[in-house]
């Protein structure tokens, strides 16, 4: 039966750049005998910001109150970076956290599931 184990530094390197390791990242993978390529999957633990819920159409005051959290979380040391998502369709907030520094992750829409253990 085709093992799962811990990627070596090889692999790690290999997948790294489209990867988004962070400190909290395990790379794991998934032996192949008939090919003899494993799969590779990313575990990650990370903050996560989302949903966030505005009651105002103001970026301004939008981005005021998203700094005053990473602020907070900066202060606190809890993490250096956070995730979030923002709808395909919101390409004026899109540009918002992109001018202060976002970077956008996934190169095309994506649907984002759930699922329970």
């Amino acid at each position: 039966m085709d093992k799962i184990r811990l990627a070596n530094e090889e692999e790690v390197a290999k997948i790294g750049e489209g990867a988004d390791f962070t400190p909290a990242s395990t790379a794991l993978a998934f032996e192949n005998a008939a090919t003899g390529k494993p799969d590779f999957a990313v575990l990650r633990l990370n903050l996560e910001l989302d949903p966030v819920f505005f009651a105002t159409d103001s970026d301004r005051r939008k981005a005021l109150f998203i700094w005053g959290i990473e602020t907070g979380l900066r202060m606190q040391g809890a993490a250096h970076a956070y995730y979030f998502n923002i709808a395909a369709d919101n390409a004026a907030w899109q540009k918002v956290v992109e001018t202060f520094g976002a970077e956008r992750l996934s190169p095309v829409p994506e649907y984002r599931y759930k699922k329970s253990l």
